[in-house]
């Protein structure tokens, strides 16, 4: 995979993964040598569906060792990233920043008031490619194959447009704290109070009758980072029938769907590049979707 970067004589690889962890693992997948990776949180449990060779550093240990090449991921809550770029900046080590989907904003690699930026940005397709341009001119990009998209289709099978409807919605959650990182801020006004996740999440309960899905069921797919105790049911009438779902492939849930729901999850645009019908629920008087490309409408548009 790193030969899609124009890189080649990679001998060590290290991985801070904070942000694009599937799309991440998937270009990995098979490569040659081992990766030392710096990992917490969800992502260390979707390492063990990786299909590459990696070892477990602590930061401290991360810090004390020498790599060619070091892939970074991006995540609001924290600066990891921002800290390698810091540490490795000025040693012959390549930094590549993959910017997943809606994640690459300029802002996001300022660490205590300084510009930390890596040596090479890729991206997975030409939309993402040209907010790229816009965001970080000074540096080049590449446009890397999304195996992991690859991957998904290959193993979505859509069933006959003519088939009976399953009569579910499909709501992809996710956590947005936005007290925790200022960059969220564009999605709140005067009158949006709490945190925007709940909000949207209520704006879906109390549309539900725009699907004109006649008792409908609805499947919470939580994100990695969220607890399922997190959701409420109560908030639904008695007649709907509600489950939090444990699954954690991305396309077995999808395939048990008439209809997708969610906020800005890259799992959005995963979902309308297999064909499903996706809708943004973020409510009104909040933000724009950041996530490249068409396909995805918006749910307070459409409501009359």
């Amino acid at each position: 995979g790193i030969r899609d970067i124009g890189v080649t004589g990679v001998q060590t690889c290290a991985l801070p993964i904070s942000g694009a962890t599937n799309a991440v693992n998937a270009y990995l997948a098979n490569c040659e040598f081992e990766v030392d990776i710096l990992a917490s949180g969800p992502a260390v449990e979707l390492l063990k569906e990786v299909n590459f060779k990696y070892s477990i550093s602590s930061q401290e240990d991360f810090f004390k060792n020498d790599f060619d090449v070091i892939l970074l991921g991006q995540n609001f809550k924290s600066s990891i990233d921002k800290e390698v770029i810091e540490h490795f900046r000025n040693s012959e080590t390549l930094l590549i920043s993959i910017l997943d989907h809606w994640t690459f904003s300029r802002s996001k690699y300022f660490l205590n008031g300084k510009l930390l930026l890596p040596d090479i940005f890729a991206v997975f397709d030409l939309d993402a490619l040209a907010r790229a341009e816009k965001e970080f001119p000074e540096r080049p990009k590449v446009v890397l194959p999304n195996y992991y998209l690859q991957e998904c289709k290959r193993r979505f099978q859509r069933l006959d447009i003519a088939r009976k409807q399953l009569g579910s919605i499909l709501y992809i959650s996710e956590s947005l704290d936005a007290d925790s990182n200022s960059t969220f801020a564009n999605f709140y006004k005067p009158d949006i109070n709490g945190e925007l996740d709940f909000h949207a999440y209520m704006y879906f309960v109390n549309n539900i009758s725009f699907f004109k899905i006649e008792e409908p069921k609805i499947i919470i797919r939580p994100h990695p980072s969220e607890s399922r105790d997190k959701f409420d049911c109560r908030y639904f009438p008695d007649s709907i029938n509600v489950e939090i779902s444990e699954e954690r492939d991305l396309v077995k849930d999808l395939q048990r769907a008439d209809v997708v729901v969610g906020m800005q999850s890259m799992a959005l645009k995963i979902a309308v590049e297999l064909g499903c019908k996706v809708f943004c629920c973020l409510p009104p008087n909040s933000g724009e979707h950041p996530i490249p490309g068409l396909g995805i409408r918006y749910l307070r548009n459409e409501i009359q």
